[in-house]
């Protein structure tokens, strides 16, 4: 192990840092103020010191001109302005409000702030000497959100490596600004219609981020970023156009168009991109020319769209001509919410890497059989829809973990489905059916089964009791009107649901579930709790609210966990017995 793993791999045991959820590094406070206060101690003069962050010193620094070639990053947040909060105790109609320093520094707050709206340019009145980053020639790290820079911007160091300037005031960047050895650029919610002018060379670049810039109606041209790992356009709400140059963007991994919602065409040169893994062009209104799906998408691993990608009297060309992407081998995630789907071709069965799909909310009624091919799927989402019933062969799927089939109008399931020896949560609740077939009890690794509201559905099979990891059973609003007498083998199962179930006989076996600690019999007709309840030694919630019991038997008051007892509308309900306290 390398001295640098070594060293992060001490501070996380020592909890001074952490990988967030984005798997990014966290810091503990302490380890970020020990490095300041060594910053700090490296001159009196903050111009010599080789990080500014700290607001008056960045400020003292970029109005006097006193930043030297010690200075390798800076670091300027609107967020870090110390405001008077005063001001705004005369605006009363305000309800929306954003930095502002004019009005907050001079306590001018005033009723005329009508329409209950005030917006502010963020450090825009702050004073820059335009050559301020004259003597910064080390500079390799430069935040200015929301900061306005009219001049100098030639003077800037052309070691800059990354630059993240949120809300830059231009309209475009400037033929002086030396970005060559730039490896993330950071320009979200900025004022930009072009981004350059021309073929610009930044062969270092991996990270271009645009998002949310509202005037951008064009991308530049991509032809000089030999490098580009990341780009993101998200939100680009005037974007109508892509230039034919993202074609030379051999190393993108991710490209996020998400909600551009203008952009009305795509260049055949995107299909081209080897190594691709991620494409969302999900909320694009206006693309309609999905169908010219070619080229290679060697590597895709993620694909998203939605319904308003996917106009509904396209979907059928569209479906064919997504499913034979040269090479679709490799993708991992589709996403096809929503997109009034009512076929899925056999072809989707060349997906051989799948690992997630995504059929939720669309106009299926079944599914090809070629999609049992999928061995590598794990995800399979098909609520709501219109599915009468699945492939016989779906116990192909020897890798699926979570089978979503809630919704949908299916009697009867496969019996293959027992082969299915990797799932852990199946949904089908709010179906048709009338049983499950016997194979059911062949799922060793289900956690998780939801049953409820098949108003058809009478008994649950025996070999269901054999389910020894199932913590999670929901038979609520069915019709059963009995249980498994082995129900107490199922030793893992926590949580039960059975209300509304009015003809239910309860076996004497559940009050042998010593794994139980939540138990719904509401509403199911009940005119007494048998004695064994109190073998229920996990219960921490039980609900028997609108039943017909006219006591609650002593022992209740054997259950050391119980914390909430549901008894509502138990109009005949006479006494209570002593409870656990």
């Amino acid at each position: 192990m390398r001295p640098t793993e070594e060293g992060i791999r001490e501070l996380a045991d020592r909890c001074l840092i952490k990988y967030d959820c984005h798997d990014q590094i966290v810091m503990h406070d302490m380890i970020r103020e020990m490095g300041r206060e060594i910053v700090r101690q490296e001159s009196l003069d903050p111009g010599k010191r080789s990080r500014l962050w700290y607001l008056d010193d960045v400020l003292e620094v970029l109005r006097e001109g006193k930043g030297t070639e010690a200075v390798n990053g800076l670091l300027l947040h609107a967020t870090n302005v110390q405001v008077n909060a005063k001001p705004f105790e005369k605006m009363d109609k305000l309800w929306y409000r954003e930095h502002v320093l004019e009005v907050q520094r001079d306590g001018m707050g005033t009723e005329l702030v009508e329409r209950g709206l005030l917006k502010f340019n963020d450090l825009e009145d702050v004073q820059v000497n335009p050559k301020a980053f004259e003597k910064m020639n080390n500079l390799w790290l430069l935040h200015l959100d929301y900061v306005h820079l009219t001049s100098g911007y030639e003077h800037i160091s052309k070691r800059l490596l990354w630059l993240s300037w949120k809300g830059f005031p231009l309209d475009c960047i400037p033929w002086n600004f030396s970005m060559e050895k730039l490896v993330a650029l950071d320009l979200r919610y900025s004022s930009l219609r072009k981004v350059w002018n021309g073929n610009m060379i930044m062969d270092k670049l991996k990270f271009l981020y645009l998002s949310h810039c509202h005037y951008l109606t064009r991308t530049p041209d991509f032809s000089g970023l030999y490098s580009l790992e990341e780009l993101t356009l998200n939100d680009c709400k005037s974007l109508v156009e892509v230039d034919e140059s993202i074609r030379c963007l051999n190393k993108l991994l991710v490209l996020d168009m998400k909600n551009c919602t203008k952009l009305w065409k795509l260049p055949s040169g995107i299909w081209m991109l080897k190594s691709l893994k991620r494409l969302d062009l999900s909320g694009c209104s206006k693309l309609g020319n999905l169908a010219v799906f070619k080229g290679p998408l060697y590597k895709l691993w993620c694909l998203f769209f939605s319904s308003w990608t996917l106009p509904p009297k396209g979907v059928h060309s569209i479906g064919f001509s997504l499913i034979s992407v040269q090479a679709a081998s490799c993708l991992m995630e589709l996403n096809l919410k929503d997109c009034h789907l009512s076929y899925i071709p056999e072809e989707i069965g060349n997906l051989i890497s799948l690992r997630t799909l995504d059929l939720t909310q669309n106009n299926l009624c079944t599914l090809p059989e070629s999609i049992c091919n999928l061995t590598c799927l794990k995800r399979l989402r098909l609520e709501d829809n219109n599915m009468s019933h699945l492939p016989s062969g779906i116990g192909g799927l020897t890798s699926l973990e979570i089978l979503n089939l809630a919704r949908n109008s299916l009697c009867t399931l496969p019996d293959s489905i027992g082969k299915l020896s990797c799932l852990k949560e199946l949904f089908v609740g709010n179906n048709k059916l009338s049983h499950l077939p016997s194979e059911i009890g062949d799922l060793d690794s289900l956690e998780t089964l939801e049953l409820q509201r098949n108003n058809g559905f009478l008994a649950l099979p025996e070999s269901i009791c054999k389910l020894v990891r199932l913590q999670i059973l929901s038979l609520y609003d069915c019709n059963l009107s009995h249980l498994p007498n082995e129900i107490d083998r199922l030793i893992s199962l926590a949580h039960l649901e059975l209300r509304r179930n009015r003809s239910l006989i309860l076996p004497e076996s559940i009050w042998h579930l010593t794994s139980l600690n939540t138990l719904d019999l509401g509403d199911c007709n009940l005119s007494h709790l048998p004695s064994g309840i109190g073998g229920l030694v996990s219960l921490e919630i039980l609900i028997i609210e609108k039943n017909n019991m006219c006591t609650i038997p002593d022992s209740i008051n054997n259950l050391p966990c119980l914390e909430n007892i549901r008894l509502n509308d138990c109009a005949k309900l006479r006494s209570l017995p002593e409870l656990p306290t």
